[in-house]
Protein backbone atom coordinates (compact mmCIF):
# COMPACT_ATOMS: atom_id res chain seq x y z
CA UNK A 1 0.00 0.00 0.00
CA UNK A 2 1.39 3.41 -0.95
CA UNK A 3 0.15 6.77 0.29
CA UNK A 4 1.34 9.76 -1.75
CA UNK A 5 1.11 13.28 -0.36
CA UNK A 6 1.65 15.00 -3.71
CA UNK A 7 -1.72 16.80 -3.86
CA UNK A 8 -1.09 18.23 -0.40
CA UNK A 9 2.45 19.21 -1.34
CA UNK A 10 0.98 21.36 -4.10
CA UNK A 11 -1.77 22.92 -2.00
CA UNK A 12 0.32 23.30 1.19
CA UNK A 13 3.81 23.76 -0.20
CA UNK A 14 4.72 26.21 2.56
CA UNK A 15 4.32 23.38 5.09
CA UNK A 16 6.21 20.74 3.13
CA UNK A 17 9.16 23.14 2.92
CA UNK A 18 9.49 23.10 6.73
CA UNK A 19 11.88 20.57 8.27
CA UNK A 20 9.84 20.26 11.46
CA UNK A 21 6.68 19.47 9.51
CA UNK A 22 8.41 16.85 7.34
CA UNK A 23 9.96 15.18 10.39
CA UNK A 24 6.65 15.22 12.25
CA UNK A 25 4.72 13.65 9.38
CA UNK A 26 7.35 10.90 9.04
CA UNK A 27 7.32 10.19 12.79
CA UNK A 28 3.53 9.96 12.89
CA UNK A 29 3.46 7.71 9.83
CA UNK A 30 6.00 5.44 11.53
CA UNK A 31 3.67 5.09 14.52
CA UNK A 32 0.83 4.07 12.21
CA UNK A 33 3.06 1.50 10.55
CA UNK A 34 4.07 0.05 13.90
CA UNK A 35 0.41 -0.59 14.78
CA UNK A 36 0.15 -2.96 11.81
CA UNK A 37 3.71 -4.29 11.59
CA UNK A 38 4.42 -7.99 11.71
CA UNK A 39 7.60 -9.99 11.22
CA UNK A 40 6.84 -10.08 7.47
CA UNK A 41 6.03 -6.40 6.90
CA UNK A 42 8.34 -3.57 5.91
CA UNK A 43 8.05 0.11 5.12
CA UNK A 44 9.56 3.02 3.26
CA UNK A 45 8.41 6.26 4.86
CA UNK A 46 9.20 9.78 3.75
CA UNK A 47 7.19 12.96 4.08
CA UNK A 48 6.10 12.73 0.43
CA UNK A 49 5.15 9.07 0.24
CA UNK A 50 4.72 6.13 2.56
CA UNK A 51 4.79 2.53 1.37
CA UNK A 52 3.81 -0.23 3.75
CA UNK A 53 4.71 -3.68 2.39
CA UNK A 54 3.07 -7.04 2.96
CA UNK A 55 0.11 -5.90 5.02
CA UNK A 56 -3.10 -7.87 4.94
CA UNK A 57 -5.87 -6.26 2.88
CA UNK A 58 -7.87 -5.22 5.99
CA UNK A 59 -4.74 -3.79 7.66
CA UNK A 60 -3.75 -1.96 4.48
CA UNK A 61 -7.19 -0.34 4.32
CA UNK A 62 -7.03 0.69 7.97
CA UNK A 63 -3.49 2.04 7.62
CA UNK A 64 -4.48 4.01 4.51
CA UNK A 65 -7.42 5.54 6.38
CA UNK A 66 -5.15 6.45 9.28
CA UNK A 67 -2.50 7.97 7.00
CA UNK A 68 -5.18 10.07 5.30
CA UNK A 69 -6.62 11.25 8.61
CA UNK A 70 -3.12 11.90 9.98
CA UNK A 71 -2.18 13.98 6.96
CA UNK A 72 -5.26 16.17 7.25
CA UNK A 73 -4.82 16.50 11.02
CA UNK A 74 -1.18 17.53 10.87
CA UNK A 75 -1.86 20.06 8.11
CA UNK A 76 -4.65 21.48 10.26
CA UNK A 77 -2.44 21.64 13.35
CA UNK A 78 0.40 23.45 11.61
CA UNK A 79 -1.97 25.80 9.79
CA UNK A 80 -3.62 26.71 13.10
CA UNK A 81 -0.23 27.28 14.76
CA UNK A 82 0.76 29.60 11.92
CA UNK A 83 -2.41 31.67 12.42
CA UNK A 84 -1.71 32.20 16.13
CA UNK A 85 1.90 33.28 15.70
Amino acid sequence: MTWINEPYQCSHNWLFCRDDFRQDIEARAEKIYLRYATAKTARAITYSFMTLYDLSIPDARCAADELFDMTLAIIGEYTEKEKTQ
